[in-house]
């Protein structure tokens, strides 16, 4: 039985980035793996790197209001998720990646503007 239905046409809402949320991903971003790698590829102990990376996220997915579902809220840098570009909750995720990282860049653009402005002129006499 055929409806004259018209579908709802929904479009992505842009992700709700704060600044405490950018404020996490920098400091995420200081984060670095020196973990050993694993025979098996399973990564079953963490450094110190690692530990902080996932306190971090679980902090910035809180932050972010994520769902439980999306879970991790960005991508890792490991994470390999080529054979997924279809899947809805990766494009989401690479969403909210890329705004963070477009947030972090124009920070410290900000900041060396900033810095260049209230640096003060160098004299002659003073060198």
């Amino acid at each position: 039985m055929p409806t004259s239905r018209t579908p709802i046409i929904r479009f992505p809402k842009a992700p709700h980035i704060t600044p405490r949320a950018v404020d996490l991903f920098a400091r995420m971003q200081g984060c670095f793996c020196t973990c050993e790698p694993d025979r098996d590829w399973v990564h079953l102990g963490r450094c110190s790197g690692c530990e902080r990376w996932w306190e971090l996220h679980a902090q910035l997915a809180d932050e972010l209001r994520c769902k439980p579902w999306e879970w991790p809220c960005i991508l890792d840098s490991d994470d390999d998720d080529d054979g997924k570009l279809g899947d809805p909750w990766v494009r989401r995720r690479q969403r909210r990646q890329r705004a963070l990282e477009t947030a972090v860049r124009e920070r410290r653009r900000l900041k060396r503007q900033q810095g260049k402005r209230a640096a003060p002129p160098m004299s002659e006499a003073n060198p």
